[in-house]
């Protein structure tokens, strides 16, 4: 049962090897890169992170069930996110991506992201927010928000 009540947490030292964990979850529909991330990689990551990365974790219900980032490019932001696998396809991403396009609305920053080709129920999703393709190589669309 879909429950709207979402929650963006900034990620923190303390939560690192909960985003590592959904992160890697993720990876394999989101990239299909088949190696983990390692806590030492997330970690490196995370130290290295600058203002233009703003890094959430997504919960609901007190559980954490994704990710979102928001990376500024200009007069651009880069949206990416994903969910654990038993909240997929029931419309948080939907909610989870409603949002990130709004804090970026609010920075007064154009809404991008990327999307596999081959991901038909995410590009579905996307379009449906506004999001059209502007760009595209051999696998990945690049598309843009203009509603």
């Amino acid at each position: 049962m879909l429950n709207n009540d979402i929650q963006f947490d900034h990620v923190s030292a303390h939560t690192l090897e909960q985003l590592r964990l959904i992160r890697n979850e993720c990876r394999l529909f989101m990239t299909n890169n088949q190696e983990e991330i390692s806590a030492t990689q997330q970690e490196k990551w995370f130290n290295e992170l600058t203002a233009d990365i703003m890094p959430f974790l997504v919960i609901n219900s007190d559980k954490f069930i994704g990710y979102a980032v928001i990376k500024i490019d200009g007069n651009e932001t880069l949206l990416t996110g994903g969910l654990i696998k038993s909240f997929r396809g029931q419309g948080y991403g939907k909610i989870i991506f409603q949002k990130l396009i709004d804090l970026s609305i609010e920075i007064n920053k154009i809404p991008t992201l990327n999307v596999l080709k081959n991901n038909e129920r995410a590009i579905k999703l996307y379009s449906s927010l506004g999001f059209k393709v502007i760009d595209e190589s051999d696998r990945i669309y690049t598309m843009r928000f203009e509603k």
